[in-house]
């Protein structure tokens, strides 16, 4: 089933409008009666066109929140641009990803993924930077951050990363969804995207189908069709399970760490997810995933 349709995928409710200023993850502007919060502010070599998107859609107004996924460098790379243009914005995040801002080494994976992406889709890999990145209001399950006359709800959601949070608009009871559940592509199906733990995005599936949300939003994908709501949570399921299989048969050919690798480029870089995400990213991710699953099962991997 193709789901390719950008006026359908990117029809939001009027409340949220798309600031997405490039490829990488979607940006969103949420409005309530009295407060205004971003959610994700995508990759930071298309931090400042996504400065000047919520500039024009604010029309001078006060940004007060920003409210951020996960810690990976294509959902919060513009962050530090946006916390320049409007410091008095509020960030919240996950505990976990307050950890990582702290972090040296996740820093300068911010950067070096960042610089990555600039050299694909064009911009100034020496402009890249982490500083600045912060977490003020820390998010823990249930936890509601009220606009007037609509709130957002944070629900931890981990298997992605550790940090990974999903988020409940009401009353409208529309979720932000995140990428442990899996993500939805244009051509119908969905990609995994387990780096920590499977068994907790499982779990997350499980509790955000509990929730019975009226509509999905989809990291880098957008509106999921009503059509599709129904089954999101067992195609996430699914693909998931499908991954684990693979990579388990991988492990039991006893290949090294870059066959396997090179294999799982095969299977998984499809055309779609070239234009979406640098081969570097997918090869950290791969690599982070078979890593995990060969724990798992206890065995060690070649390194060639």
């Amino acid at each position: 089933m193709t789901l390719e349709n950008e006026t359908e995928r990117f029809s939001f409710p009027d409340f949220i409008d798309r600031m997405t200023a490039g490829i990488g993850g979607e940006s969103l502007l949420i409005r309530g009666e009295n407060r205004v919060a971003l959610y994700d502010t995508g990759m930071a070599y298309c931090g400042g066109q996504l400065v000047e998107n919520v500039r024009e859609a604010l029309g001078g107004g006060r940004l007060d929140y920003v409210i951020l996924s996960h810690s990976h460098y294509d959902h919060i790379g513009a962050l530090p641009d946006v916390i320049r243009a409007f410091p008095e914005a509020v960030v919240a995040g996950g505990a976990y990803c307050a950890h990582v801002f702290l972090r040296e080494g996740a820093r300068r994976t911010m950067v070096r993924m960042g610089r990555a992406a600039a050299e694909k889709y064009g911009g100034d890999p020496a402009a890249i930077s982490a500083k600045g990145m912060r977490i003020d209001l820390i998010l823990r399950e249930g936890d509601t951050i009220d606009l007037g006359g609509r709130t957002i709800t944070a629900y931890e959601a981990p298997g992605h990363t550790r940090c990974s949070m999903a988020y409940m608009i009401e009353p409208e009871h529309i979720l932000i969804t995140s990428e442990s559940s899996g993500i939805l592509g244009g051509d119908g199906e969905m990609q995994p995207a387990v780096l920590k733990t499977r068994q907790g995005a499982l779990q997350t599936i499980e509790k955000c189908r509990t929730l019975q949300p009226e509509r999905i939003i989809c990291p880098h994908y957008g509106m999921v069709p009503v059509r599709y709501t129904e089954d999101y949570w067992d195609r996430g399921r699914k693909t998931i399970e499908e991954e684990h299989e693979f990579i388990l048969g991988l492990l039991k050919e006893d290949l090294g760490m870059e066959q396997m690798l090179t294999r799982y480029r095969e299977k998984y870089y499809r055309e779609e997810r070239k234009d979406q995400q640098p081969l570097e990213a997918l090869l950290e991710n791969a690599r982070a995933t078979i890593a995990l699953y060969a724990r798992e099962e206890g065995k060690e991997i070649r390194q060639e």
